[in-house]
């Protein structure tokens, strides 16, 4: 009696956080932006102001953590170092934009990953918290997914955690 053929198995896809400039990411994560915009179903239309972006990005106030799957492109969290103007000592890093592709969508762990990565830009600059302000339809389920990870709803319409 012949034995079946074993069933090839695919090679586990490598998974890789990191930090990279914005500069240099922002064309590959272009399509990525407009989709997560699209997915929003906000009224407004999608018209970045780069040149304050690359301004923050220049004076070390925006970062960007991204997501890559055999090097692709999948995901990306990017954070705003903020200072209060009525007070220059007490500083928040404002989580401005988390998107996960779809396909990797669902283990907690990713999104633990990129807050992870921004309360620690957020120690290293002596920021004393976090803070999201969900937009559009990801309101609601992304303030489920804060809850699960032990962030507390603001007087604000916006999430917040201490770091």
């Amino acid at each position: 009696m012949q034995s079946r053929p074993r069933r090839a198995r695919s090679a586990p896809e490598k998974l890789e956080f990191a930090w990279e400039p914005f500069h240099r990411v922002i064309e590959e994560a272009l399509p990525l932006l407009k989709r997560h915009y699209e997915e929003l179903g906000l009224d407004e239309p999608f018209d970045p102001d780069w040149r304050s972006l690359m301004f923050m990005e220049r004076n070390g106030r925006l970062v960007i953590a991204t997501m890559r799957v055999d090097g692709r492109l999948v995901g990306y969290c990017g954070g705003l170092l903020i200072n209060y103007l009525a007070s220059q000592s007490y500083r928040v890093v404002m989580v401005n934009a988390l998107y996960i592709e779809d396909t990797y969508r669902g283990p907690l762990g990713h999104v633990r990953e990129f807050l992870a990565m921004m309360t620690a830009f957020a120690h290293e600059h002596k920021a004393s918290g976090l803070e999201m302000g969900p937009q559009g339809r990801h309101r609601r389920g992304i303030g489920r997914l804060l809850v699960k990870l032990g962030w507390k709803l603001s007087p604000e319409p916006s999430w917040r955690i201490s770091v």
